[in-house]
């Protein structure tokens, strides 16, 4: 599959380009523009990349992966080491505490 990216800072060129690709039977499904403007884009009729792909996911996965694969293995580790394991509930609170995503959202930004 082929893809092609245009850039400009002129929304009326996209729509013309659109229209273009379009009028020689590329689906109007496979065109998207990201833009900062949305309320402009919608305007002229453009087709809005969907929220999630302006969002750099895969990204954000792999340095949550990380980061979180070894604190979960310091914290499980760290309590095996201390014995703490060995007490009534186990490995339980620390399989919580290891698996909790996204624990450094709950922290306060600054």
């Amino acid at each position: 599959m082929n893809r092609h990216y245009y850039i400009s800072d002129n929304l009326d060129d996209l729509e013309t380009v659109e229209n273009e690709l379009e009028a020689n039977g590329i689906n109007t499904e496979q065109i998207h523009v990201l833009s900062e403007k949305v309320a402009d884009a919608e305007q002229h009729h453009l087709h809005e990349v969907n929220s999630l792909m302006k969002q750099d996911a895969v990204h954000s996965g792999e340095i949550g992966a990380v980061v979180g694969v070894p604190l979960a293995a310091l914290v499980l580790g760290g309590a095996y080491w201390l014995g703490w394991t060995e007490s009534a509930v186990g490995w339980v609170p620390f399989i919580f505490l290891a698996w909790y995503p996204g624990a450094e959202h709950s922290l306060p930004q600054f």
